[in-house]
Order: structure tokens, then sequence, then C-alpha cells
């Protein structure tokens, strides 16, 4: 089913006066007053919300004419029609997955909605590489940590032979001058 309808530009629909006071927010509330010229349709302010500006029922929840389907899992990008459907990546995949199922749907033709897919490509790999580079620096650093601990140990155990044995050497002296 080709849909050639595109959606409607609607107007930005403001709260009474939001442009005049700044306590005012920009957030829509209906004009409820009883002699708000906005609430009574009058000529030359701004329009009221009405079922008028909704969209074709055939494109409501769409994008640029495809259905948006949140994907969680690497799975659920064969079910995925390309020409009908389009993609959004959940939030709760992390940088791995992320960065498969991106290149995934790259590969495939498939419309990301909520990512420039190149870029981000680059940009996971990126974070990748310098997690990648930490974690080694910090295993080397644990490992010569390791070996300096080490050589102090084996310096430590050497010192306490060589007191013991020169504690060794004073009681056998002791013991051959008490006997002359």
């Amino acid at each position: 089913m080709n849909l050639n309808i595109t959606k409607k530009k609607k107007p930005s629909f403001l709260r009474t006066d939001a442009h005049k006071k700044k306590r005012v927010g920009k957030k829509w509330i209906r004009p409820k007053g009883l002699h708000n010229k906005r609430r009574l349709l009058k000529r030359g302010y701004a329009p009221v919300i009405s079922p008028g500006y909704q969209n074709d029922k055939r494109i409501k929840g769409k994008r640029e004419g495809l259905d948006i389907i949140v994907i969680r899992s690497i799975d659920q990008l064969e079910s995925v029609d390309k020409k009908t459907q389009g993609i959004v990546i959940s939030s709760k995949l992390g940088s791995k997955k992320r960065l498969e199922v991106l290149e995934k749907a790259d590969k495939q033709g498939i419309r990301v909605f909520n990512f420039n897919v190149n870029k981000k490509i680059t940009e996971i790999k990126t974070l990748l590489e310098e997690r990648k580079k930490k974690k080694d620096e910090q295993k080397q650093r644990k490992e010569k940590k390791k070996k300096e601990e080490k050589k102090e140990k084996e310096k430590k155990e050497e010192t306490i032979i060589d007191d013991k044995k020169e504690q060794e050497k004073k009681e056998l002296d002791k013991i051959l001058t008490k006997k002359q």
C-alpha cells in the first residue's frame, strides 16, 4: 500500500499570552475565560486545537509514511519489512548490541528514525576503542604493581633471611666466646 499522503502542517498551539508573559508556560492549555477571544474563535487570534487539524487516519502514528517499530534485539530486525516499516532502537540496548543492530539495519537498508546511522556507528566504535585502551592501561598498571609488590616481598624475605643468619652467627659467636 503506497501512500502519497503527507502529514499536514499544523500551527504551534501555544497557551494564550505565552509570548507576552514569562510566567505563563508555552504548554497548551485550553482557554476557559468567559471573554477570551481565542476561545470565542475571533479573527486575528491564534487558532485553538480542534479535530479539523487531525491527520488522515491512514497516516496517523506513522513517520515518513512508515510504521514505527521499536527494536529490542537483533532477532526482531528479521521481521521488519523495509518498504512499509521503519525502526526505533530501544534505549535499553547497550552500546555493543546497539552497534550490531545499527550495522545490520544499515546493511539491510532499513530506515532508523532515532539515529543518524553512520555517525552513531563511528561514535560507538570510538567509544568502545577508548574503553578497551583504558582497560588495557589499567591491566598493565595492575601487572606492574604486582611485579613491584613481588620484588618488595622477595627483598623483605632476603633481608629476613640475612637477619636470621646474622643472629645465628652472633649466637654461635657468643657460645664460642663463652667457652674460651
